[in-house]
C-alpha cells in the first residue's frame, strides 16, 4: 500500500484510467488500440467537447488521435473527426512555422561555422508527425 502522500504525488505525474486509454488507442495497434478507444469513448462519452475545451494535455494529443483512427480505420463521429481534423490542421501549420525558425537559426550557425546538436522538439518532431 502506497503512502497517501506518495500517492498523491504521482497522481500529478502518472496518467489515469482515461488518459491511460486514450495514450494506448494513440500507441497501440490493432485489437488493443481498439479496445483501449472503446475504454475511453465509453468513459469519455462527449470525446469532440474534451478536445475543444481542454486546456490540458490531452487536447494536445488531438493530431496523433486522429492518426491513430485512421490507421485503425475506426469509424467515428463525424464532429469529433471534424475538431480532430481541425487539431491536425492547426499543429502542422504550427510545425511549418517551426521548422521555418529552425531552418533560419540552423542556416546563421552554419554560415559562421557553428555545428549544433539540435535535440528534443525539433529533433523529435518528424517521428511523431512523420509527413
Amino acid at each position: 500500500m502506497l503512502d497517501p502522500g506518495l500517492r498523491w504525488a504521482l497522481s500529478g505525474l502518472l496518467p489515469g484510467l482515461d488518459e491511460g486509454s486514450l495514450l494506448k488507442s494513440i500507441l497501440l495497434d490493432g485489437d488493443e488500440a481498439r479496445t483501449a478507444w472503446g475504454r475511453f469513448r465509453s468513459r469519455v462519452p462527449d470525446v469532440a467537447a474534451l478536445f475543444r475545451t481542454d486546456t490540458g494535455g490531452r487536447k494536445r494529443l488531438g493530431p496523433l488521435l486522429l492518426q491513430a483512427l485512421r490507421r485503425l480505420e475506426v469509424p467515428e463521429d463525424p464532429g469529433l473527426m471534424t475538431v480532430l481534423r481541425t487539431a491536425y490542421l492547426r499543429e502542422e501549420l504550427r510545425a511549418r512555422a517551426y521548422a521555418a525558425v529552425v531552418d533560419e537559426v540552423l542556416g546563421a550557425l552554419a554560415a559562421v561555422d557553428m555545428e549544433p546538436l539540435v535535440l528534443k522538439g525539433a529533433a523529435l518532431a518528424p517521428t511523431a508527425y512523420p509527413e
